[in-house]
């Protein structure tokens, strides 16, 4: 069960990665709408990751129970 919150993470982690790398890259470039898309998918990939590593806290507390 750890492994799989630790691979989401991971997951999310290297989506953050490449869409701050879109974002640095190509910000001049993008257009308003392409711009606000990249801020919500951001937004959403880091909330996914803390709630992975929530649940992988979580996981962690329950097995030296």
């Amino acid at each position: 069960m750890i492994n799989h919150f630790e691979q989401q993470q991971g997951h999310f982690q290297r989506i953050l990665a490449l869409l701050e790398n879109i974002r640095r890259y190509e910000g001049d470039k993008m257009s308003p709408v392409t711009s606000a898309l990249i801020e919500e998918a951001l937004s959403e990939a880091t909330l996914g990751g803390e709630y992975a590593q929530l649940l992988l806290d979580s996981t962690a507390e329950k097995q030296l129970i």
